[in-house]
């Protein structure tokens, strides 16, 4: 019996799988996350990837294709996985190696089982999928349906989690899209496509994402110099090839995509229950608006551009500490606050990523690793430059269209971080594939050497990723049922869901801390400093850790090592008003009445509208005033204690006890 249909037949399993990864991967949500759509993406992408895998295992025959994007892609890998070695936190270290190994293994399974004569028909299901996707986040902007309670941190986001993820992906698929636009030739086929394009547009423009708009634009003005000055292999300009595939069919629909998106824009307004950026963004609530908030250098680190330029500076210093190999791979986030200042760190909330792909992998992967991913988008584009030139007519236009999705993702990640994103970052190498499936046509490929038996380890390689995620998953759900918890002040559960989180893998030290807070509602102060400890050990920077060591320490009596976590936790962030007032509590049980005093003070006038500051700072200036008076020194005590006056906003009691002794203080002198 022949083993070609045994061939065809596992071919076509892997193709369809293939296409369900696609589907899968950008449309699945979960109802309970903290860390936004990530983790139950990244298992669908992992669980997909290893059914593709053993899809191709299943094949009689593997061929191994050679590209020129091979080597770069290895480097740029052994260069993430071997950061886990110098990585402060490793488990953040290695859920960042399982996603970049997947994608490269998707890279290589790509290149070896798809065809380039097929390509054009896996772009036509990333651009449905990307169709489907803005339907659903435009029906959320306008208030359509039942969309919105898809769970999300800022609406449009469709299925994505935020309105900037579904950005980046849209912008991947319109050039695909368009694409397939100019690639019509029925008449139905011509309008469903041109529709698309108009929805794709549409929800861009919904989603107010002004990376996202400079990235496509970038996009399409680099395809458009490319067509004015790249000749093809017939020494025509590349522009006639792709204006060759216009048809007088072409222009009504085009039109009306046109003015379908004109119109949409200026008749529906957003609708987004107060879940978008209409309630928490009002000044990007229309296109206007947004567009000259791009310019915008009002020093607000929460509305500005500023807090962006600020985090790159302050990363450049991070680089300059470990300029050849950075600080691991998921390691910025660890090490940044250290060269913070205070100048993007607010009280409750420190940055994650710096909203800059390249500046981010120059943090974690050093100058190597930049110059690696360098070498890796400078093959992408020689690749597409030579496939452009060589091609042809009636395939040039593929390469072309898949390198603008390429040129616009990576425009978009001057401002933003496409690479943290499991959908995103999964059709970015997935168009990279495509290129080098075409680079392969006119290379060797191997049969029955060594590399086809490296399929196994790269199975087992995704089951164990397969089993990290999964459990990340799991920790992740229970985190965010302990964060509901919170809201309800119900610490027991909190306790018991965050136990129930750690038990599965520290994924993120927020949990310790969390528990931490339960231990400390249930006066259990050792527990809570315990937690601190080990969440610190896990972030040594970790401000909102180190101030509630400080609280605990302070608890316990412990004033010595509250004092030293405390002033580590004002070196991050010095007008941290908590951290002020912790200190300043400390000084207190230290018999440093003045210093108390001053941390206070200072704590108050970063929190003015707090009423325990008050309370304590009163305090302070009692007990100033005490110890002054036990030194004799009158008038010093005395000043203390009208600071106390014009501070106390607590019993009467309490006040005329201390005018009592101004009083006489008053009277002996």
């Amino acid at each position: 019996m022949s083993k070609k249909p045994t061939f065809s037949a596992s071919g076509r399993l892997f193709d369809w799988l293939f296409i369900a990864l696609l589907i899968a991967v950008p449309l699945v949500w979960s109802s309970e996350f903290v860390f936004v759509a990530y983790y139950p993406k990244l298992l669908a992408f992992h669980l997909g990837l290893a059914a593709l895998y053993l899809a191709w295992i299943l094949k009689s025959r593997a061929i191994i294709r050679s590209s020129l994007l091979i080597l770069p892609t290895l480097l740029y890998l052994a260069l993430i996985i071997t950061s886990v070695f110098w990585a402060e936190n490793r488990m953040d270290a290695l859920i960042q190696v399982s996603h970049r190994l997947g994608l490269v293994l998707l890279f290589f399974a790509l290149l070896n089982n798809l065809r380039a004569q097929d390509t054009l028909r896996h772009t036509s299901v990333i651009a449905v999928i990307g169709i489907a996707v803005a339907q659903i986040g435009i029906a959320q902007y306008a208030g359509w349906g039942p969309f919105w309670k898809i769970p999300s941190t800022g609406l449009p986001s469709s299925t994505l989690g935020y309105r900037n993820y579904a950005a980046m992906f849209t912008i991947l698929c319109i050039p695909l899209c368009a694409l397939h636009f100019l690639e019509a030739r029925h008449p139905k086929a011509q309008w469903l496509w041109g529709l698309g394009n108009a929805v794709l547009i549409t929800f861009l423009i919904c989603t107010r994402t002004r990376g996202a708009w400079v990235g496509l634009t970038i996009a399409v003005l680099a395809a458009a110099i490319a067509m004015l000055l790249i000749k093809t292999h017939d020494g025509q300009r590349l522009w006639r090839s792709c204006a060759s595939s216009l048809a007088q069919g072409h222009l009504a629909p085009g039109l009306s995509a046109a003015l379908a998106v004109v119109l949409f824009v200026m008749l529906v307004g957003p609708n987004m229950r107060g879940m978008g950026y209409d309630r928490n963004r009002p000044d990007k609530a229309y296109v206007v608006t947004s567009v000259a908030s791009m310019f915008d250098t009002e020093n607000d680190p929460q509305k500005s551009v500023q807090h962006r330029l600020r985090m790159w500076r302050n990363t450049f210093d991070m680089v300059a500490d470990a300029p050849l190999l950075g600080v691991g791979i998921g390691n910025w986030h660890i090490a940044y606050p250290a060269y913070d200042g205070g100048d993007v760190i607010w009280e409750y909330q420190a940055p994650v990523r710096p909203h800059n792909d390249y500046v981010w992998i120059a943090g974690e992967l050093g100058l190597m690793g930049l110059l690696a991913y360098a070498y890796l988008l400078g093959t992408v584009f020689f690749i597409t430059f030579r496939l452009v030139r060589s091609l042809n007519r009636s395939r040039v236009r593929q390469p072309l269209f898949i390198a603008m999705s390429l040129v616009a993702l990576l425009g978009h990640a001057f401002f933003s971080f496409p690479r943290e994103r499991i959908a995103v970052t999964m059709l970015f190498w997935t168009l990279l594939a495509f290129l080098a499936v075409f680079d392969a046509e006119n290379r060797p490929a191997a049969r029955h050497s060594f590399w086809p038996k490296t399929r196994w380890p790269a199975l087992f390689a995704l089951l164990f990723c397969c089993a990290i995620s999964f459990r990340a998953l799991q920790f992740d759900i229970h985190f965010a049922r302990a964060s509901r918890a919170v809201d309800r002040t119900d610490w027991h559960d909190v306790l018991r869901e965050t136990s129930q989180a750690i038990a599965r893998g520290i994924f993120d030290s927020q949990a310790l801390l969390l528990r931490g807070a339960a231990h400390t509602h249930l006066g259990d102060f050792h527990s809570a400093l315990k937690d601190n400890d080990r969440a610190l050990a896990y972030h040594p920077h970790f401000l909102n850790a180190l101030n509630n060591s400080g609280l605990y320490y302070n608890s316990l009596k412990d004033y010595d090592s509250a004092r030293e976590v405390l002033l580590r936790a004002l070196e991050i962030n010095p007008r941290h008003s908590d951290a002020h007032a912790n200190l300043g509590i400390a000084y207190q049980g230290l018999q440093q009445f003045d210093l108390s005093v001053e941390s206070l003070e200072k704590a108050l006038q970063l929190a003015p509208d707090g009423p325990e500051l008050r309370t304590y700072l009163a305090k302070a200036y009692y007990s100033q005033g005490e110890f002054r008076l036990g030194h004799g020194d009158t008038a010093a005590a005395l000043a203390a204690y009208n600071q106390f006056l014009s501070t106390w906003e607590g019993d009467s009691t309490s006040a005329e006890v201390v005018a009592d002794k101004a009083r006489s203080l008053m009277a002996d002198r």
